[in-house]
């Protein structure tokens, strides 16, 4: 083996995994026998000459990478195999690959993956998902594996919580403390990146978390962001929480306005002073006359009109309750009372529209 040979081997193995999604989905793969035998071979004889690696590599760094290659390409057509209905070869493969990956993590992964070839799939898939630019969806399906064997959950999250592309820079601005900015350090990797969020801020305070970005610090004290990221469980609580409150506190102004709106809390009065005329009809006099003071003013123009209808009813039928009909001669010095009485109500309670009907 060359080294040559060994990169012909890789490109060509990286070339038809590319081109296949691992999903049982396609059977235009496990019906192309072809595909699936070059797919097989292909990743055994890379794991063959694992031996040969170190000698072709021009330092052990290198040759460890290389070693991860093959054996992250193995793992991903043991994926491929394992959709298209190959599961022993599939497993054989991955067994092969934990052997020969130089990281512990990465062979826990592998091993686990053997033990759960469905899971190890779908989590494969999501990775290739990702490798195509298919981001959305790839987190969309890790995010249903966080619960998976901790050696695929894990890989599940790293690909659930990458960050993804930016057409353009965050927008951010401040005038006078108001505006949108970037605060924190939030889940430090080991590059050295961390999770910065972005506040809607008044006077300089963050207030509300809009989003996350993946960010890392330069030298020359300036901050790049590498993409953008879901924003983290707790943000997510806390917008929730404050945007609850604000529709809590809309909704209860909203519906405290409409409850304590003049017209309805006359209606409410009204019903109150009802309730006193049968045994004390001078005290529902009196709370009438009171009740049209003090709203007549309250009222909007085209405002509690029905309950000024009311109002003038019930003040009319106290007032005169004690005037038999037919009126006669004997009653005029009551009458020229409930006159007067009436002349000094408010003049809204004077329009045509009120006292016509006991004209």
């Amino acid at each position: 083996m060359n080294q040559s040979q060994l990169f012909t081997e890789l490109e060509g193995l990286q070339e038809l995994i590319d081109a296949t999604e691992p999903t049982p989905k396609r059977r235009d793969v496990s019906d192309d026998a072809r595909t699936l035998d070059a797919v097989a071979s292909r990743a055994s004889w890379l794991l063959d000459q694992l031996a040969g690696t170190d000698t072709l590599a021009p330092d052990s760094e290198t040759a460890m990478k290389l070693r991860l290659a093959i054996a992250w390409l193995g793992a991903s057509a043991a994926a491929v195999l394992h959709a298209s209905g190959r599961s022993s070869t599939a497993r054989e493969l991955l067994g092969r690959c934990a052997a020969a990956s130089p990281e512990p993590e990465t062979a826990e992964l592998f091993t686990t993956g053997a033990e759960h070839l469905d899971l190890f799939t779908e989590v494969m898939r999501a990775r290739w998902q990702m490798r195509r630019g298919k981001v959305r969806r790839a987190q969309r399906r890790a995010g249903r594996l966080l619960t998976a064997p901790p050696a695929i959950a894990a890989l599940a999250r790293d690909i659930a919580e990458a960050p993804r592309p930016l057409e353009r820079a965050p927008r951010l601005f401040s005038i006078n403390g108001f505006g949108l900015r970037i605060y924190g350090r939030h889940r430090m990797a080991k590059d050295g990146s961390y999770t910065g969020v972005r506040y809607v801020t008044a006077l300089w305070i963050p207030l509300v978390p809009i989003d996350a970005f993946r960010m890392r610090d330069t030298d020359d004290d300036s901050r790049y962001v590498d993409g953008k990221l879901r924003l983290p469980g707790p943000f997510r609580a806390w917008r929730f929480l404050l945007l609850a409150l604000v529709v809590g506190l809309v909704g209860w102004s909203v519906t405290t306005s409409v409850l304590n709106a003049p017209h309805r809390k006359l209606r409410r009065a009204l019903d109150d002073a009802a309730a006193i005329e049968a045994r004390d009809p001078e005290a529902a006099l009196a709370h009438y006359e009171q009740l049209a003071a003090k709203y007549s003013d309250l009222l909007e123009p085209d405002e509690g009109r029905d309950e000024l209808a009311r109002l003038v009813e019930r003040w009319l039928a106290m007032a005169t309750l004690d005037i038999d009909e037919p009126v006669t001669p004997a009653a005029m010095d009551a009458l020229s009372r409930v006159t007067t009485r009436y002349a000094a109500l408010p003049p809204i309670l004077h329009e045509d529209e009120l006292t016509y009907p006991y004209v």
